[in-house]
């Protein structure tokens, strides 16, 4: 069984984790992502076009649509507060520390969270900055201080976790 589903998850890098953009899911083409990611599991499964594919990824270690689209924000948060040298220096202004906002060390900025900007709309809400930091806040905070390939293991088993929990 286990060359099974290592043929399978061979399959699945090499046909469609390629081909999968990620798109925030409010996006055109999330849907179409979205859809494309569930049929090719299913079909490597020969499950039927309605059973659910969550089962499946849990099986083969795949990150559902939208974990994928927080796994690459977070890699990137993650390389921006680290203040990582393949980055250009535009992205490191675009997320400020919370405890550089004031002196007090309150719980929210010794988590390593970032501040949230105001938004008054729906672009304001779908910007990067916004986006990043909401979503770093969901991150445990014993992974947030791991080094980058540690972070990378580890955020992924925790969301491997979470989705196979729900």
């Amino acid at each position: 069984m286990a060359s099974d589903t290592s043929r399978s998850l061979h399959l699945w890098c090499s046909f469609v984790h390629k081909s999968v953009t990620v798109y925030p899911r409010s996006a055109p083409g999330a849907r179409f992502s979205l859809t494309k990611q569930n049929k090719c599991v299913r079909s490597m499964f020969f499950a039927y076009g309605r059973d659910n594919a969550t089962p499946s990824n849990s099986l083969l270690g795949i990150l559902k649509f939208e974990n994928v689209y927080k796994f690459k924000v977070a890699l990137f948060t993650h390389k921006i507060l680290n203040g990582s040298t393949n980055i250009s220096t535009i992205f490191h202004r675009t997320l400020t520390r919370a405890s550089e906002i004031h002196t007090h060390n309150t719980r929210f900025a010794s988590k390593l969270n970032f501040h949230r900007p105001k938004a008054n709309n729906n672009y304001g809400t779908s910007t990067f900055a916004f986006v990043s930091s909401k979503l770093w806040e969901t991150i445990p905070t014993n992974i947030k201080r791991l080094p980058y390939t540690s972070f990378f293991n580890q955020y992924k088993l925790y969301l491997l976790n979470t989705q196979s929990s729900v």
